[in-house]
């Protein structure tokens, strides 16, 4: 399973790099970044909302499902997705995107910065994760089942620093 996270995590890297989009991995991804330790399902990102259309062309091989609007209890948002080596690669349009957080009970846009991005090296690759505590503020507010496991493996990777 870990090979099929590394290929995918090569292939998006290697597709982003050769449009020169900037990017910032949240989720699994980036909690592993910070210590967490769970299996990853999926890679999650944000690009900016402009790029969506190019980067789902640049992988059409793998698209499947086309950059579009989506909105859910947690998210509003929109995102394509693509399979390569039997995982998802989640996109999502940074500049439009609002998460539910549970904490306040209110809609609050992602606020996804770039240039506050922390390169990080994960699964043999460095990339641009959420900071720390962004990262931990969108997943207290998402809480989900797996979003309270990265909180908890989070703070006891941190706290044994």
């Amino acid at each position: 399973m870990k090979e099929e996270i590394t290929e995918a995590l090569s292939w998006i890297t290697r597709l982003l790099d050769a449009g020169g989009v900037p990017r910032q991995f949240v989720g699994g991804l980036a909690a592993r970044a910070y210590g967490g330790t769970r299996e990853l399902n999926d890679i999650d990102l944000y690009v900016p909302d402009s790029d969506l259309d190019r980067i789902a062309e640049a992988g059409a091989a793998h698209l499947v499902r086309e950059p579009r609007h989506h909105f859910d209890k947690h998210w509003d948002l929109i995102f394509l997705q693509f399979l390569f080596a039997g995982r998802q690669i989640e996109i999502a349009g940074a500049d439009s995107a609002r998460v539910w957080d549970s904490v306040s009970g209110r809609w609050r846009p992602a606020d996804v910065d770039f240039s506050r991005s922390v390169v990080c090296r994960v699964e043999g690759f460095c990339v641009p994760i959420m900071p720390l505590s962004q990262l931990m503020d969108y997943k207290r507010g998402l809480a989900r089942p797996v979003d309270l496991v990265d909180l908890a493996e989070i703070a006891e990777a941190q706290a044994s620093q």
